[in-house]
């Protein structure tokens, strides 16, 4: 059974989930680098025909995005439980302060970079704005990887908690998120 923070985690949680659906990113594909925007899902960005401006749902890098709320959620759940050990709720907070870490990182660099950033093969180790396409699609991917990183900690932390269900879900994300976070990768380094 659920105690009052994993439920109002879990709450919190889907409610960022339902956002992140109602307003998903949409990848312009006009001009040299196109941009991101963030739209309605029933009413799309409108296109520019002038500048050849041709909107498209960035639905990989919408799963990025789920997939490191997923593992996020899930892990301060299970470090909610009664009866984990201050370890997991250590691991969480680690997480967190390396999230943010990142978070100030990305949105500092995608302020004051002039330009597009440092572009070399392979793709996976690139640094573009977050303004671009390949920015935030690499944000997204590298966030869905720290999500990995945290659920799965969290999960060994916890080996008392086997029988719930919550870790049984866990597990289940922890697998969901590295196939697709690990296909992800691999697409993005052989660009």
């Amino acid at each position: 059974m659920l105690n009052y923070n994993q439920r109002a985690t879990i709450a919190i949680g889907a409610i960022v989930a339902a956002l992140m659906i109602l307003f998903p990113p949409y990848f312009d594909t006009g001009g040299l680098f196109g941009g991101v925007r963030l739209a309605f899902l029933l009413l799309p960005p409108h296109p520019d025909p002038s500048i050849d401006y041709r909107p498209t749902l960035a639905a990989e890098t919408l799963l990025h995005e789920l997939c490191a709320l997923a593992c996020f959620t899930i892990a301060a759940a299970v470090s909610a439980a009664s009866g984990t050990s201050r370890s997991s709720k250590g691991l969480v907070l680690g997480w967190g302060i390396i999230v943010a870490g990142f978070l100030a990182g990305s949105a500092a660099f995608s302020f004051t970079s002039p330009g597009r950033g440092w572009t070399s093969p392979p793709f996976l180790f690139c640094l573009i704005p977050l303004q671009y396409p390949g920015g935030c699609y690499l944000f997204c991917l590298r966030l869905a990887i720290f999500g990995f990183c945290c659920l799965t900690s969290v999960l060994l932390a916890c080996p008392q908690l086997n029988e719930s269900r919550l870790v049984r879900t866990g597990w289940i994300a922890v697998a969901a998120t590295l196939i697709i976070v690990g296909t992800s990768a691999y697409r993005a380094a052989a660009r």
